[in-house]
């Protein structure tokens, strides 16, 4: 979803050097993680200082993504995780079916938005 918004298929990828490739993935990745879980959201979510690992089950399942997506987004926030990320991480791999899970949700919300955007332009 990212890749899209962000332009990114417009032009031949692999041309692209590997550092360059992975910085397109982490912008891609940093916008569709910001749509699907909006800051203000999480924040009301953190009453406490530290989120535990089942807030991140609990949340993940909130906000229909994987919990390594919620992970990411808690780091990318600098929200103080209360466990070893690095060692969850290692727990806690995407299989191939939760990637083509949340890849099919991402295209859902592109749909609704397409669909509120037209709807949006159709009243005008």
């Amino acid at each position: 979803m990212g890749h899209l918004f962000l332009n990114h298929l417009l032009f031949d990828q692999s041309c692209l050097t590997a550092p360059q490739f992975h910085a397109m993935k982490l912008e891609a990745d940093h916008f569709a993680n910001s749509l699907l879980i909006p800051e203000v959201w999480l924040r009301k979510l953190c009453v406490s200082n530290c989120v535990s690992e089942s807030d991140v089950a609990e949340w993940a399942k909130l906000f229909s993504v994987t919990q390594a997506t919620l992970v990411n987004r808690l780091l990318d926030l600098r929200i103080n995780c209360g466990f070893d990320v690095h060692n969850w991480r290692g727990l806690h791999k995407q299989t191939p079916l939760q990637e083509e899970q949340e890849h099919h949700h991402s295209h859902n919300i592109l749909r609704q938005l397409d669909k509120m955007i037209t709807a949006g332009i159709e009243k005008h």
